[in-house]
């Protein structure tokens, strides 16, 4: 049973792919995108009450640890500063369920989603290879491709190929 329709399905599937060549640009577009999707999933939970969606032992496991958190937040000296952090961390474990709904009901969501880790990480790499090559790096001995002044190429390629890998 679904509780999208194929035009749902289609944005969603777009949009939860679309995170990762976002987190080029910054934080803030695949944060905005990651909570925009996960209240989306929320929503269509409660209207469709398919709250079996959310029975699920490690969203449970997770729950509980964010709620850890949001505790050990209020037991901190600088409670606002704490909490900022902390407080939202839900919205992952929610995305998560929807990233797994997703898998569930389209079949083709892993190839959507491994083309466009590919595709951004052969945009980064050649355009790595270019600042390299022709000396546009603004930094002597590193490229930063399109993150521009942050030198975090390696770390972003490294934390996601073995993604890239899995899939």
């Amino acid at each position: 049973m679904t509780i999208f329709n194929l035009n749902q399905i289609r944005i969603v599937t777009f949009l939860s792919c679309a995170i990762v060549p976002l987190l080029v640009t910054g934080p803030f577009l695949p944060d905005l995108f990651l909570s925009s999707l996960s209240l989306w999933f929320l929503y269509y939970i409660v209207k469709n009450k398919a709250f079996y969606l959310l029975k699920n032992k490690f969203f449970y496991l997770f729950l509980s640890f964010c709620l850890f958190c949001i505790f050990s937040s209020l037991m901190s000296d600088d409670i606002p500063l704490s909490l900022e952090s902390s407080l939202f961390y839900f919205r992952i474990g929610i995305f998560c369920l929807l990233i797994s709904y997703l898998i569930n009901i389209e079949k083709n969501f892993l190839n959507y989603f491994f083309y466009t880790l590919i595709v951004t990480f052969s945009l980064l790499i050649i355009y790595a290879f270019i600042q390299y090559f022709f000396g546009l790096h603004e930094h002597p001995s590193r490229v930063s491709s399109f993150f521009g002044d942050e030198l975090i190429l390696g770390s972003y390629l490294s934390r996601l190929l073995p993604l890239v890998i899995a899939l």
